[in-house]
């Protein structure tokens, strides 16, 4: 009896390891199936497109291997090797490269219509971002009305000429605020004073209020969003090379991404509701200028915040970097510095205020700004 109970049981356990094993062969057969699949429909778009040189593409992940942990040169090593023009595959993504500035001139000058449509990051689709923003938005008819609001209302040189006195008065209060903390010892926060200047003058400009100070920390959470809303942009993105699983946001950029547009946008929600509410203090700003057009249903407020996210995305951590980094390379550089100095003492005096009526005089800080 036991030997039969002994042999059943031996039985019973071969037949289960017997179906384990066809199930590992039936799954490794399948998984190898798809990845020869993807090898060989990538190796027939390769060779069906007429695309320029460039590095042989690994199965699935392509070039990706090859961009390193500094991508930018990587691809200035590679465009030795494989020319001014080159293709990279990067996952699914084919990428065409440019690093010559006259084929990067007949791209963006004499076709610039045919490559106007960018390639979408999945993180700056967080609250359907693309669908607004004068940024990502392909080229057609609502980005035409956008950009014509943008440019006959909001970027106009008399609004620009209207708002001098606004920018005269947030450089003298960054020169004052320098002044005294050179005075009391304490040391300045380049990126913190420059960001907090750029973002009063946008939000002067704007709404007619600062947003910061530079005794406070206002401005630096709003620039923590505004850095941590471009480098979830920037960040390598399992997503972006490989388009059929961003719904899995394996990396949870676009969860992130979505919690600081949700932050930033409940900032422009606060204002544009108070100034909803007092209907008595109108004021000619850029978003009183929005907000008539939403009464003559030109926009929607929705194509307002975003507008706004948009513009002080790219008016206040760009300004800002560049001041930045333009004093960090003065710094290590002296000799540049001293000639910046005297250049500054010649034109100026020791004593003298600074003027946009002096800027076109100040030919070598100019060149350190471009530099930078």
């Amino acid at each position: 009896m036991l030997c039969k109970i002994l042999s059943k049981g031996i039985s019973f356990k071969v037949r289960g390891y017997s179906n384990q094993m066809e199930q590992y062969t039936t799954t490794t057969l399948i998984l190898l199936s798809i990845i020869f699949t993807i090898f060989c429909v990538s190796k027939w778009f390769s060779k069906s497109k007429q695309l320029p040189p460039g590095p042989k593409p690994w199965p699935i992940i392509g070039n990706l291997h090859e961009l390193s942990d500094m991508p930018h040169r990587a691809v200035a090593e590679l465009s030795k090797k494989y020319g001014p023009i080159m293709s990279l595959k990067l996952g699914s993504k084919t990428t065409i490269i440019i690093s010559s500035p006259e084929i990067a001139k007949e791209r963006f000058v004499n076709h610039d219509l045919d490559f106007s449509s960018k390639a979408v990051p999945h993180a700056r689709t967080a609250q359907n971002h693309d669908k607004f923003s004068l940024f990502w938005l392909p080229t057609g008819s609502k980005w035409q009305s956008l950009r014509k609001i943008a440019t006959i209302q909001l970027f106009t040189t008399q609004r620009l000429n209207s708002s001098q006195f606004i920018r005269q008065k947030k450089v003298d209060e960054l020169v004052e605020y320098v002044r005294q903390c050179g005075e009391s010892g304490m040391s300045v926060d380049i990126g913190k004073a420059g960001f907090t200047t750029s973002l009063n003058l946008l939000s002067n400009t704007f709404f007619s209020k600062d947003l910061a100070s530079h005794a406070s920390t206002d401005s630096q959470e709003f620039k923590e969003l505004v850095r941590s809303t471009m480098e979830m942009s920037g960040k390598p993105n399992f997503s972006d090379f490989f388009p059929l699983v961003k719904h899995l946001d394996l990396q949870g950029i676009f969860k992130r991404s979505t919690e600081i547009v949700n932050k930033m946008m409940r900032i422009f929600e606060e204002i544009i509701d108070g100034r909803l509410k007092d209907q008595m203090n109108v004021k000619d700003d850029v978003l009183g200028t929005l907000l008539k057009n939403v009464e003559n249903n030109e926009l929607s407020l929705d194509d307002v915040k975003h507008l706004l996210m948009d513009l002080f995305l790219g008016g206040t951590e760009t300004t800002s970097s560049t001041l930045e980094w333009a004093m960090t390379e003065l710094l290590r550089n002296p000799k540049v510095m001293e000639k910046a100095q005297f250049e500054l003492d010649k034109v100026l005096g020791k004593d003298g205020a600074m003027q946009e009526s002096n800027i076109s005089e100040l030919p070598y800080i100019q060149a350190v700004i471009k530099e930078n």
